[in-house]
């Protein structure tokens, strides 16, 4: 968690992806069916082509990824969480 602010508020607007590290928990739950398997290029150009044919689709879920970024990753959540975590180390 620490040190990914930047990735977090970057990944806001995330609709399609590979389902690789933590792109599947800082996603929203409607962008989650638009992540595929690392290498799946016909799953990523079926989830693009999807999306590109639905602009309220990806308004949709784009409002949806800034939400969840702004309420579960803004800068004050990631610090205290970074606190904790160094706290802890330090006992």
């Amino acid at each position: 968690m620490c040190g990914r602010y930047a990735s977090f508020r970057e990944a806001q607007d995330l609709a399609d992806a590979f389902a690789v590290g933590d792109v599947a928990e800082i996603v929203s739950a409607p962008n989650q069916g638009f992540l595929t398997a690392p290498g799946d290029e016909a799953g990523l150009a079926g989830a693009l082509a999807r999306l590109i044919g639905d602009p309220a689709l990806r308004s949709a879920i784009g409002t949806a990824n800034r939400a969840k970024v702004s309420a579960e990753y803004d800068f004050a959540s990631t610090a205290r969480t970074c606190r904790a975590i160094y706290e802890a180390a330090m006992q």
